[in-house]
């Protein structure tokens, strides 16, 4: 999926970026306030090596984890 090509589908369907950038290796994001849905916003991101290596390692942290304590330290896990 090319992530130029969903943000510009994104925004001829009525999405407005209300921030967009580059983080570092990561690679391109954008935030999309929706009007069609209020208070709702979007984080569409463009899938790099890097920005997978962090989505695997926040999916495994929450594999057991049980609800308490929400400030994680250890991302180690």
């Amino acid at each position: 999926v090319d992530f130029e090509d969903v943000l510009e589908r994104a925004l001829d369907r009525g999405c407005r970026i209300g921030q967009s950038g580059t983080s570092g290796n990561m690679g391109p994001f954008a935030y999309l306030q929706t009007e069609f849905h209020p208070g709702t916003v979007v984080e569409l991101s463009k899938l790099t090596d890097a920005r997978r290596h962090v989505f695997e390692g926040v999916a495994a942290a929450a594999v057991n984890w049980d609800g308490g304590d929400p400030v994680r330290t250890d991302w180690s896990v």
